[in-house]
């Protein structure tokens, strides 16, 4: 259950399903970790009011902690990081 009291960390926006979810609930914060600079970008598109974290959840946990502390994390990484030969894992 989330409240319009809470701070939100999602790891990972992927199709933005969950987001949309967590955003229909106003929440007072919602942070979203994201690796992937397509759907980085995808996210900053149809989110608006999310604070974006480009990078992997990894790297993005001091900057997490940070804003911490959060009553609500929803972690949901997907496996495979994008290279520059590979480029996005999302077509």
């Amino acid at each position: 259950e989330i409240r319009t009291t809470d701070s939100v960390l999602e790891v990972g926006y992927g199709l933005g399903f969950s987001a949309a979810a967590i955003r229909e609930r106003r929440p007072r914060a919602h942070v979203v970790v994201e690796c992937d600079a397509t759907v980085a970008s995808r996210c900053r598109a149809a989110a608006p009011g999310v604070e974006l974290l480009e990078a992997t959840w990894q790297d993005a946990l001091a900057g997490a902690v940070a804003r911490a502390p959060f009553d609500v994390a929803f972690f949901d990484d997907f496996p495979i990081v994008a290279t520059p030969a590979r480029g996005s894992r999302w077509r």
